[in-house]
């Protein structure tokens, strides 16, 4: 059976090395020169640039065969059903990492020294800057996951400006689902990347548990999932932060790969937990490679302003609240991961992309405010999302998990009629 799943990974890998390399073609062709002037004014010469990306391929190609020696010579010890459910995925999903790793690293260097791409050459990027959709988890009628409807959702937010999504969190009532159909749905996903292979995906895997966590969050990297955003236990809320450094760095540890990322879920109002600007940057200094930064769900104003003081580039902060996100970026934040990007994600890109390019953004925050506002009067989010959906783009009227409660009819028009008179798109 081994050799089997051996054999069915490398063919699988081998396909994704043939699709990389078509990216790395198209990269080429989207440069269009050997030799443009930077942001200073300093000649590049990009042909360096081609063959160092050409190089990262090759690194990938080692690290694959490696991969693969590892997994003939792999035993799956009793018990390690969750963290290794889908040997197939093992090595493919390193694949991705290593891809994303090295491939795209050296890609993203190379635009940001291209002139007219519209980037703030002031900003220094974390490679999973971007604008994020907090994905809904689409369920069929009897409230069982809906794989197939994920992928279409995943596809949607894609064509529509979304650099990725995070599966399970908040809004994709993340803790109402098992281990094993948070792994399903993760495993599911992973087919966004054969029509979006740039897609990003980021998996919610904190739990109470830090057994669960830490099996969550290794499965999720395994997988080839970009970043785990990972909330505190939030069982005890009067924690020290001793005590939270300790659960994180376990996690840290023992799940996170090299090439991964990890973010803390700061979202005080429902967690009970704060993550500390003291923590954070204890857990910053100890793991720079692996604990990238936070997803900031507070809708504090002056929390945003706070990390930007403390951090500033240092930290990748992806804000949660879509009526912040201008004066989140101007703190120094780096994109964003929100409920309303499932609606809104076209507005939410173009902020994102004008404060690179330094234009104009105050056109779309009016739009972004006046969605947010009308969303928020009608919590939990994920109903009021979900019915939205259906409504303007035709997905099915996918239903929510207990305890949450369908949107009403007048909870949806309301939404609907906020959006109509904003010009929302």
């Amino acid at each position: 059976m081994t050799d089997v799943l051996v054999t069915e990974s490398a063919q699988q890998a081998d396909r994704l090395l043939t699709l990389g390399s078509s990216r790395a073609a198209a990269v080429d062709r989207d440069i269009g020169c050997e030799i443009r002037e930077d942001h200073a004014g300093a000649s590049v010469d990009l042909r360096e640039r081609k063959a160092q990306s050409a190089n990262n391929v090759g690194l990938v190609i080692g690290h694959l065969r490696q991969d693969v020696h590892d997994l003939e010579r792999r035993i799956v010890e009793p018990g390690e059903e969750l963290l290794t459910a889908d040997l197939r995925g093992v090595s493919l999903g390193r694949l991705w990492a290593w891809t994303r790793w090295h491939h795209d690293e050296s890609i993203m260097r190379c635009w940001r020294l291209c002139a007219g791409f519209g980037h703030n050459p002031a900003m220094s990027d974390h490679r999973l800057a971007g604008v994020y959709a907090a994905a809904v988890t689409p369920l069929h009628p009897n409230g069982t996951p809906d794989p197939g409807g994920l992928v279409r959702l995943l596809d949607h937010l894609a064509r529509r400006g979304c650099h990725g999504a995070l599966l399970l969190g908040t809004t994709g009532e993340g803790p109402s689902f098992s281990a094993r159909e948070r792994l399903d749905l993760c495993r599911a996903a992973l087919e966004v990347r054969v029509t979006h292979p740039g897609f990003r995906l980021l998996a919610g895997t904190g739990t109470p548990s830090l057994d669960e966590t830490i099996q969550l969050t290794s499965a999720a990297f395994s997988l080839g999932f970009d970043g785990a955003v990972v909330l505190p236990p939030y069982f005890f809320r009067q924690v020290t932060d001793e005590g939270l450094f300790a659960w994180y760095e376990a996690v840290l540890r023992r799940a996170v790969p090299r090439g991964g990322t990890l973010l803390g879920y700061h979202i005080p109002g429902v967690s009970g937990v704060p993550l500390s600007l003291d923590l954070l940057a204890r857990l910053r200094s100890g793991y720079p490679e692996q604990f990238g930064g936070i997803k900031d769900s507070s809708a504090d104003r002056g929390w945003a302003q706070a990390l930007g003081q403390r951090f500033g580039d240092r930290l990748l902060v992806l804000n949660g609240t879509d009526s912040l996100l201008d004066d989140a970026l101007d703190a120094g934040a780096q994109g964003c991961i929100t409920a309303a990007a499932n609606l809104i994600s076209p507005d939410l890109r173009q902020v994102w992309d004008a404060h690179r390019g330094h234009g104009d953004r105050s056109e779309p925050m009016v739009r972004v405010r006046a969605a947010r506002a009308a969303l928020e009067r009608h919590p939990p989010l994920p109903a009021i999302v979900k019915a939205l959906l259906a409504r303007l783009f035709d997905f099915p009227r996918w239903p929510v998990r207990l305890p949450l409660r369908a949107a009403t009819r007048e909870a949806e028009d309301d939404v609907a009629a906020a959006f109509l008179a904003t010009g929302i798109r």
